[in-house]
């Protein structure tokens, strides 16, 4: 009996653990576009500006409405978020999307597909020897 439990417990370890590298790769993956957008000659000034100005909205301690007014307190910072997500998706192209990926599988060992999506199952990183999926 203990030896099932045993098992049961350490697939449920594995799964866990594998979700979690994935869902680190999917956001170590978003800051580098983040940051290869916020580099990149070909984005537009004004996109630029609406990334840094959601960015420091979100930060800054003071908001248009504040949070002490519940639920419609915390509106104004999602639309910066929406706003600056907006601006950056707007601004991914082929080789932003191939520097991160490039980055995260020198750096990391961890592979991307073009989707955004981790590699395929039984996909091994270098670093960890762990599977991704």
């Amino acid at each position: 009996m203990k030896t099932t439990s045993r098992s049961a417990h350490g697939c449920l370890s594995t799964t866990v653990k594998r979700r979690l590298e994935q869902t680190a790769a999917r956001t170590i993956y978003g800051l580098l576009l983040f940051y290869y957008v916020l580099s990149s000659s070909g984005t537009a000034w004004n996109d630029k500006l609406r990334i840094y100005g959601a960015v420091g909205y979100i930060f800054l301690p003071y908001d248009l409405i504040p949070e002490s007014i519940h639920i419609i307190g915390c509106t104004d910072d999602f639309a910066a978020i929406f706003i600056g997500c907006k601006a950056i998706r707007a601004n991914i192209t082929a080789a932003v999307a191939s520097r991160a990926r490039k980055y995260l599988r020198k750096r990391f060992g961890i592979r991307i597909q073009k989707t955004g999506k981790t590699a395929a199952p039984k996909t091994v990183t270098e670093n960890t020897g762990t599977d991704l999926t």
